[in-house]
């Protein structure tokens, strides 16, 4: 269970008391239970090891440490509200057209899954897939009709000013005819490989 001292609605709750000055009104203000707010001030005041407040007397009165822990509460809050706004902000501002080069028969698979899981996180961002013809990094200098922002590609990763990062590995299953097998056999251990002719397809994108 998530202590009480941890969670922020809990010192939310025992702010709102202390500006209400009393249970019952900060309970009509949240519509919520008395009963709700003095079990989160039991619980903090407990894990504390210190009272919040003086209890059995109207008005309600704080004491000096909860004084120190409303402060320190209403700081925490402010901040937290703070950093919430700025994200908010920084997630509406990020919107646009973003290129994306992909080769050709990963997309819909590996690709298009996480654009989608990507937008649900920023709705204002487009983008715009085209098949890879060259090599990852050639396409952001030799596309003919359009700037790229990001591409796909597989081998080792791109040098000089372009930003790359590794995304894990592309495996390839080697295939074979029904006429090969017929003629030569099935494969059943990899040392077996070495009298069999294979083909490897090297092409602009691998």
């Amino acid at each position: 269970m998530t202590a009480r001292t941890n969670d922020l609605e809990c010192w939310k709750l025992f702010c709102l008391v202390v500006e209400k000055q009393g249970l019952n009104a900060a309970a009509d203000f949240a519509d919520i239970e008395p009963s709700r707010l003095s079990r989160v001030i039991n619980s903090l005041e407990a894990e504390l090891g210190s009272p919040l407040l003086v209890h059995n007397r109207r008005p309600l009165q704080t004491t000096s440490f909860g004084d120190q822990a409303y402060a320190m509460a209403k700081a925490l809050l402010a901040q937290h509200a703070l950093m919430l706004e700025t994200l908010k902000d920084d997630k509406d501002r990020m919107e646009g057209l973003i290129t994306l080069a992909i080769p050709a028969g990963i997309g819909p698979l590996f690709v298009t899954p996480q654009l989608l899981e990507f937008q649900q996180i920023f709705p204002k961002i487009e983008f715009e897939l085209i098949t890879l013809t060259s090599k990852a990094e050639e396409v952001f200098y030799n596309h003919p009709e359009k700037v790229v922002h990001v591409s796909i590609g597989y081998g080792v990763p791109g040098t000089g000013d372009i930003v790359s990062r590794y995304s894990g590995k592309m495996e390839f299953i080697p295939c074979c005819s029904p006429s090969y097998i017929k003629k030569h056999g099935h494969i059943v251990d990899p040392s077996e490989c070495a009298v069999h002719t294979g083909l490897s397809y090297t092409g602009g994108t691998r």
